[in-house]
């Protein structure tokens, strides 16, 4: 079995749901937005975040990013979430 899971474009937090159905061994992909890279240093996530009408996003944003989940499991929508 495989689940898709779409986190909108809101700020759900739908990972943790995902983490908990990839721990009974199902597999999981997950649709978000913007997940920055992990080399991409805190202040300039926060930076773009300050032009986009939020502070602080960084924290947020890393949650997209938890260990169990591998990035091959993580597809971004990059483009959608800054038009938003």
């Amino acid at each position: 079995m495989q689940t898709i899971i779409s986190t909108g474009q809101g700020w759900l937090h739908l990972i943790e749901s995902a983490r908990a159905i990839k721990n009974t061994g199902t597999e999981v992909q997950v649709i978000t937005g913007w997940v920055p890279s992990k080399k991409l240093p805190d202040n300039i996530i926060n930076f773009i975040g300050r032009l986009a009408g939020r502070s602080n996003i960084t924290c947020e944003l890393r949650k997209r990013q938890p260990q169990q989940l591998v990035p091959d499991e993580i597809k971004t929508c990059t483009f959608a979430k800054f038009f938003i």
